[in-house]
């Protein structure tokens, strides 16, 4: 005679009230569908938000000219900047308007990671003779050309601070169009010459005669109050080195992602999606617990006769437990699936440059 066990007597049980257990697992399916698929949207809208504000603005939230790497070590040690990349400034670049212009610089690997910037066509410039530009500066210059095309424009030479008196003329190979953010710095009434919008690779060279103008990408700390925040460690940074703008320029980026078109709309989805997910999953755990109390109460006599036969209530528990555990293997990763993949599906009909990212990509 076969001996019952907990496991054996739960996958009886299992199996006589297969029916009333199916309906319940479709139950469960479905809770769960809403439940993990409003978490995952929720997920998805979060990190999209954050992807979007580091496309507009960069992931640096100050930018230095001219900075010394003394200075910039003081900064590290007495002001809470996190991280820095370095670039360099090596000219302005116009078709003749010198205020429709734009500033070229040439960025390290890093710079480019903290930076991050995002070719929307073609690619970055890798060799040199190469130029990516914002779509914003293109159309600022008046220029409607494409990756592939040739651009010929007045070059003022960077020299420090200043410009060499005589300009050049240079053509370039435009290989990209970048996502704008020169523009959306401009909205913060940030530096408008010295923020670069057209990049060349890290082989390009000042012209001769010229000298670049180093550019330092920094990352303060958050900070935890409005008098103890990324913008006020940058505010007493620059006023403990004066020379920062008294000779140069400097620029803090403050991410007013809500004015931008499209993620505004994303932060009130969220929000939306916030509330939804919170009832959501409280509905279903509630129904997944009335389900399973339901079962209970329905074989009440099924359980006086196991306590009758001489099984004790920790058995009796672990009988029950064994039921539980299978149904939720049953039903938990065909929700989490079939939740994961409709959320896919639902990210790519809401468009608006919204992509599915449960985790900010770095």
């Amino acid at each position: 005679m076969k001996r019952l066990t907990v496991n054996t007597f739960a996958l009886q049980s299992l199996r006589k009230r297969k029916k009333k257990y199916a309906a319940l697992i479709a139950g469960i399916i479905l809770a769960m569908v809403f439940s993990s698929g409003t978490l995952f949207l929720l997920a998805s809208l979060f990190s999209g938000i954050d992807d979007l504000t580091a496309q507009a603005f960069g992931n640096e939230n100050a930018v230095f000219y001219g900075l010394t790497e003394e200075t910039l070590a003081d900064g590290r040690a007495r002001f809470h900047i996190e991280s820095t990349a370095q670039g360099e400034v090596l000219g302005y670049l116009s078709t003749g308007d010198e205020d429709r212009g734009v500033s070229v610089a040439k960025l390290t690997p890093e710079a480019q990671a903290l930076t991050y910037t995002v070719v929307t066509e073609g690619a970055y410039p890798q060799n040199a003779g190469e130029i990516a530009v914002e779509e914003d500066a293109l159309i600022r210059m008046g220029l409607h050309a494409r990756p592939g095309d040739t651009l010929t424009l007045t070059l003022q030479v960077q020299n420090g601070a200043g410009y060499l008196p005589v300009t050049v003329q240079k053509s370039y190979l435009l290989t990209g169009i970048l996502k704008d953010r020169r523009v959306n710095v401009e909205y913060m009434r940030a530096s408008k010459s010295l923020f670069p919008a057209a990049f060349v690779s890290d082989k390009e060279t000042v012209e001769p005669g010229g000298k670049p103008l180093p550019v330092t990408y920094a990352v303060f700390s958050r900070g935890s109050g409005p008098t103890n925040s990324s913008y006020q460690f940058y505010y007493d940074f620059c006023k403990a080195h004066e020379e920062i703008n008294d000779a140069y320029e400097s620029v803090f980026i403050s991410r007013d992602s809500y004015s931008l078109s499209g993620i505004g709309k994303l932060q009130q989805s969220g929000v939306l999606a916030s509330v939804l997910a919170a009832v959501f999953t409280v509905v279903s755990c509630v129904g997944i617990v009335n389900a399973f109390s339901s079962d209970l109460q329905d074989r009440k006599k099924q359980i006086g006769m196991l306590r009758a036969l001489g099984a004790t209530k920790i058995q009796i528990v672990r009988i029950f437990g064994r039921e539980a555990f299978l149904i939720a293997l049953c039903s938990a990763p065909f929700s989490l699936l079939l939740s994961y993949f409709g959320t896919r599906l639902a990210v790519r009909l809401i468009g608006n440059g919204l992509r599915f990212l449960l985790f900010r990509e770095t």
